[in-house]
């Protein structure tokens, strides 16, 4: 579902030096804004870097770039708050991870311990996994929608 629209605590986007950003929306500091794959190029670029969209980051990191790893590490760190509080809140059975990013494998093995950072001693991580029809599920399940008869 839509989550992306709440806002991430002030004390995260101070501890990684983040400004606060407007949102499409109408609101400031949506966690959309941050996690997203155009939110990790924008961090990225926030650091003193230059790439323009998650991939480039991705490539960078890959190589070696301080930059770019540092980047995926804040965006790990507040997405792994983000489920934290969506665990806490709904304690769901599984976390199916859409996007862009859904499709960087890496991702799947280190978000656990950043969503377990912030939960606290004994909640449990339920596992985190890729979309089964890749990063345009929700294209697909939006038109498998509008296949379905109307409610009247």
């Amino acid at each position: 579902g839509e989550w992306g629209h709440w806002s991430v605590p002030g004390h995260l986007l101070q501890r990684h030096g983040l400004p606060l950003l407007d949102c499409g929306c109408g609101l400031q500091g949506c966690v959309e804004r941050y996690v997203s794959g155009s939110g990790v190029a924008m961090i990225e670029r926030h650091l003193g870097g230059s790439a323009r969209d998650a991939s480039a980051v991705i490539t960078l990191a890959e190589a070696g770039d301080v930059r770019a790893r540092q980047a995926l590490d804040i965006h790990r760190d507040l997405l792994g708050h983000s489920l934290a509080a969506l665990v806490l809140a709904l304690d769901p059975h599984v976390i199916v991870l859409g996007g862009g990013l859904s499709q960087y494998a890496p991702l799947y093995q280190l978000l656990p311990a950043a969503v377990a950072a912030h939960l606290f001693n004994g909640a449990q991580v339920p596992p985190i996994v890729p979309p089964r029809f890749g990063d345009a599920g929700g294209a697909r399940g939006a038109a498998l929608l509008a296949c379905q008869p109307s409610f009247s």
